[in-house]
């Protein structure tokens, strides 16, 4: 057989049958028989590198996921159709026991998948949360994110003590335990240990919030 002899063989799906006497490019076209049982003419270079491992019919074939899980969905059957883009469309379950028809595009890497009622009710749960979060507490005049965030002891973006309401004070060499009275910050004590200043700081949270985020039905 010589070097360049291709017949017989095999080339991923491709079978190379006999060489045909057009050219392309100054390479040889080979006829090759596909696995799908098209016949197709592919040049040799295309073959011998793997460029091309089929007829065309590869690209359209459909990976079966029925059973896995995306998101909130489960992927139940293909319904045999394709959307505008060329994707699989499935018949997926949601958690919540409805069914949905949508394609697998963007289903690999949105954890949050869910179906359209289901995103429905999120989507006002996430309203009502929101408008909760803004609400003014008419006795302390703080929102109800603020005092959950006091209490549940939320860091702030310029915090670098690793405590809310404390911090560093390099000219005393103490950790500083702060809070806020009439709208004003005050101090709370001076500490050697940020663990005594912690304790400081929580313990003022506490009896001054407690009562208002246990109110409020705010955990603690």
């Amino acid at each position: 057989m010589k070097a360049n002899d291709l017949s017989n063989r095999r080339f991923d799906m491709l079978t190379a049958l006999y060489p045909m006497p057009e050219r392309k490019d100054k390479c040889v076209l080979w006829m090759c028989r596909c696995d799908c049982g098209s016949m197709k003419a592919i040049p040799s270079t295309d073959l011998t590198r793997h460029r091309v491992k089929s007829c065309g019919c590869l690209k359209h074939r459909v990976k079966d996921i029925t059973g896995e899980r995306r998101g909130h969905l489960t992927a139940l059957r293909y319904t045999g159709r394709q959307d505008a883009r060329g994707f699989a469309v499935y018949e997926w379950r949601c958690d919540c026991g409805n069914t949905v028809i949508r394609s697998v595009c963007g289903t690999s890497r949105d954890n949050a998948l869910l179906c359209p009622e289901c995103r429905r009710r999120l989507k006002v749960e996430q309203i009502n949360a929101a408008r909760q979060n803004r609400e003014v507490d008419p006795d302390t005049g703080l929102t109800r994110r603020y005092l959950a965030n006091l209490v549940q002891g939320v860091l702030t973006e310029r915090n670098t003590s690793g405590v809310r309401g404390v911090y560093w004070h390099e000219g005393h060499k103490r950790w500083i335990a702060t809070g806020r009275r009439d709208g004003r910050m005050v101090t709370l004590g001076e500490y050697e240990d940020l663990s005594d200043a912690r304790e400081a700081r929580e313990r003022y949270v506490m009896n001054t919030y407690g009562g208002v985020a246990l109110r409020l039905g705010i955990t603690i």
